[in-house]
């Protein structure tokens, strides 16, 4: 389901997929513009003004709002939809509101609500826990979560914390493998912190 974005709808029918899949990718900022901006091959048409994605400095000054994605409303998408979801849909789109400028309150309500029946929601950054182990005697823990962007696995991080102070964060590209993940951590790792890693975590792996 796509929630209509009420700037986006205003362009050519031929420019709006381009640009609703670019209001996907959060590295992409779609901006409105006013006349008179520099017309390269950025910039869109849009009702009485213009869109431009990846403004560049000199049409900067020319830029005059943000087209928003849904993540930068709700950010806890999943969370926020079922705080929801314990309302009356009347009460639902009264919290809404904040949207209307630029999405139809009613219609992220039911993209929300769809979204929870199906189970294909996501919070902007999850993670799940992999591993956790410590060590009494150095009072050092070391945690292995995989983190989620919109759902899709981007890293694996091992983070070594000292007495509940982390000291140390360790970030590997998400190859769906763990073992693999170890022995790059284990690679980044120097004295007492990899002695500690090989000691308590590979070997757990090992068994």
């Amino acid at each position: 389901m796509q929630v209509k974005n009420k700037i986006i709808e205003q362009l050519d029918a031929s420019a709006k997929a381009d640009f609703y899949t670019m209001l996907q990718d959060e590295t992409i900022l779609i901006c409105k513009a006013k006349e008179g901006i520099p017309n390269m091959d950025n910039v869109e048409k849009c009702g009485d003004g213009f869109l431009v994605f990846k403004p560049t400095k000199e049409q900067e000054p020319y830029c005059c709002g943000r087209v928003i994605p849904l993540y930068v409303y709700f950010p806890d998408m999943k969370d926020d939809a079922e705080m929801l979801s314990d309302k009356t849909e009347a009460e639902a789109l009264g919290i809404l509101d904040f949207v209307k400028e630029q999405y139809d309150p009613k219609e992220v309500y039911d993209y929300l609500m769809q979204g929870l029946k199906d189970n294909t929601l996501h919070n902007l950054i999850e993670w799940t826990d992999i591993l956790s182990v410590s060590d009494e005697k150095s009072g050092k823990k070391i945690e292995i979560v995989d983190l989620y962007c919109q759902g899709v696995p981007t890293d694996t991080l091992c983070s070594i914390n000292t007495n509940g102070k982390q000291i140390k964060t360790i970030s590997c590209p998400y190859e769906g493998g763990k073992e693999k993940a170890y022995k790059f951590f284990a690679k980044q790792l120097t004295g007492e912190d990899k002695a500690l890693f090989e000691r308590l975590v590979l070997n757990v792996a090992e068994m």
